[in-house]
């Protein structure tokens, strides 16, 4: 049985991960919903309980058009990692990366 809070839709997007002001990877979110989203693991490995910012933006638009949404890791597997995003004050607020 399914534990998510929320429903999650199939997207298809690409986005940016950054730590500590840099990018780490960039990689492809295959599905996301109100609470947070799943990526491509991409053979990139991140931490459980690790703060990254998302930076999602598209390519070949002449204004450059990104949004960038702090995130928890929540999951990690072979081939998906699992993201929840900032919901309270301290973890959207807080300046310091894993």
């Amino acid at each position: 049985m399914d534990s998510r809070k929320y429903e999650r839709m199939p997207f298809a997007q690409a986005v940016r991960l950054v730590c500590d002001g840099r990018v780490i990877f960039t990689t492809e979110v295959v599905d996301m919903s109100k609470g947070g989203l799943g990526i491509k693991s991409s053979g990139k490995r991140l931490n459980s309980g690790q703060i990254v910012d998302l930076d999602f933006y598209k390519s070949g638009h002449p204004r450059g058009i990104s949004y960038c949404k702090r995130a928890m890791v929540v999951y990690v597997g072979p081939d998906t990692t699992g993201l929840m995003f900032a919901e309270n004050e301290s973890l959207a607020s807080d300046t310091t990366l894993h």
